[in-house]
């Protein structure tokens, strides 16, 4: 499932260009086959963890799974860019399905393998991201860009089938849904969407443009009315007391951060791979090279996700969580100082996938735990999204700043390295926020203590 889901998400990635080509699209069109995944995933992720938690895991599951092989047959069969568009929005709902998966895990799973069996879920994610920009290229080139929506549609029809056959329809919910009401759904979402499109707009427009500084402050303003709603509700939406926890508030920080280097990778690195080698920096990749280029990344992580048990039961989740942004970083550093030799490019990638697959099945984890069973779903749904958030601000930054060092449709070896130093920066500062990630017990003693007061306050 969590392939499924996460696959479609990084298929248009290296191919972007082309697909725009093929529609007749400019690529500040095309852009929005990544955008648009990313504002309906953003907004689904909350609602579906929510009811997930609610009704059960197995129909939402499904349901999402079907609605994503629909999304992806119809932009395997659209026409124009703009219907491609619309179906890529389809597709995002799937993103909501990703907390519900956290929740079926812990429902699964002793309390003891609870940790290790929500690193390996997140890592699995990590890895079909990864595919999707691996496979992409030659699928494109094979069969026009049809194929490179057909490929996820198939898996998430294997995975609704899965999920039919595996999960037991008793699964059940972990806490009543509550009457929370259209409204706080629609702030939020008013305000997700709101700042995930003035992050997407500043490439084009600029920082200070008055379009992007008005969707930012609608995006406050929608944000703070949400806020509000849910403090005063008796059957919150997201219950915002959940945040205070020291294990939700750091993983979260940690996972925007992360989402900035790995979105801002995804729209750099094979932007780097395509530049001609005569200019000096380049290596002229092709469509097809770029993924295999970039499969070390895939590869490694998948490697570090068969030592995470063995890492667990040796290191703390904060050893390891600043450990992956150490790797990572170190790698961004690398692509940005040595980037002239294919092989080069290859060990940064390796380098990449390690800290990525280490931060990124951490992270989860830690959040997971922090949280009661009933606010799993709800909780890992947040992390997602704020590393959705994290991600559309790396990608965004990325493209505005590639876009401002490029000159005759060609982009100087300044902006890469400008590029990827953000990227470094953003790691390096996750790597000091792990440092604030409560250690073993800590989170346990201070769950006690939040239930204790919730008790408190129910009897009185």
């Amino acid at each position: 499932m969590v392939v499924a889901v996460n696959l479609p998400q990084s298929v248009v990635v290296p191919v972007l260009p082309a697909i725009g080509a093929s529609y007749g699209a400019d690529q500040v069109t095309a852009t929005w086959l990544i955008t648009g995944f990313l504002l309906s995933s953003g907004v689904a992720t909350p609602l579906l963890g929510r009811l997930g938690d609610g009704i059960g895991q197995r129909r939402i599951l499904a349901g999402a799974l079907v609605v994503l092989a629909l999304g992806c047959a119809g932009a395997a069969l659209a026409h124009t860019i703009g219907w491609a568009i619309a179906m890529r929005f389809v597709q995002g709902v799937s993103g909501g399905a990703v907390p519900v998966a956290f929740s079926a895990v812990r429902a699964a799973v002793p309390p003891e393998r609870l940790t290790y069996g929500v690193a390996v879920l997140a890592t699995v994610g990590s890895i079909a991201f990864s595919l999707g920009i691996v496979v992409s290229g030659p699928l494109l080139s094979a069969a026009g860009p049809g194929a490179v929506f057909l490929l996820p549609c198939v898996v998430a029809l294997l995975a609704a089938v899965g999920v039919l056959l595996v999960i037991p329809s008793s699964t059940p919910a972990t806490a009543p849904v509550g009457r929370f009401g259209p409204l706080p759904v629609l702030l939020f979402s008013g305000g997700l969407v709101s700042l995930l499109l003035a992050i997407s707009q500043s490439g084009r427009r600029g920082w200070d443009s008055p379009v992007v500084l008005g969707l930012g402050v609608a995006g406050a303003l929608l944000g703070g009315l949400w806020a509000q709603r849910e403090r005063l509700s008796t059957a919150p939406f997201i219950d915002l007391r959940m945040m205070r926890r020291r294990g939700v508030w750091t993983g979260n920080l940690v996972a925007v951060l992360a989402g900035i280097g790995l979105f801002g990778c995804a729209a750099g690195l094979p932007l780097l791979l395509r530049t001609p080698s005569d200019s000096g920096y380049g290596v002229g990749a092709s469509v097809d090279e770029v993924g295999l280029l970039m499969a070390p990344i895939a590869l490694a992580a998948f490697v570090t996700s068969l030592c995470t048990g063995h890492l667990y039961r040796r290191f703390s989740a904060r050893a390891l969580l600043v450990a992956g942004a150490v790797l990572s970083a170190a790698s961004y550093v690398g692509i940005a100082g040595w980037h002239d030799s294919r092989w080069v490019i290859v060990g940064w990638c390796a380098l990449q996938g390690v800290g990525n697959g280490l931060i990124l099945s951490t992270v989860a984890g830690v959040v997971v735990a922090a949280v009661p069973a009933h606010q799993t779903g709800v909780a890992s749904g947040l992390n997602t999204n704020v590393r959705t958030i994290g991600g559309s601000f790396g990608a965004a930054a990325t493209a505005a700043i590639l876009s401002a060092h490029t000159r005759n449709g060609a982009t100087d070896e300044h902006g890469f390295v400008v590029a990827f130093s953000m990227m470094a920066g953003a790691m390096a500062v996750a790597g000091v926020a792990a440092l604030l990630v409560p250690g073993p017990g800590a989170e346990q003693d201070e769950g006690r203590q939040v239930a204790d007061g919730q008790l408190a306050g129910e009897m009185s």
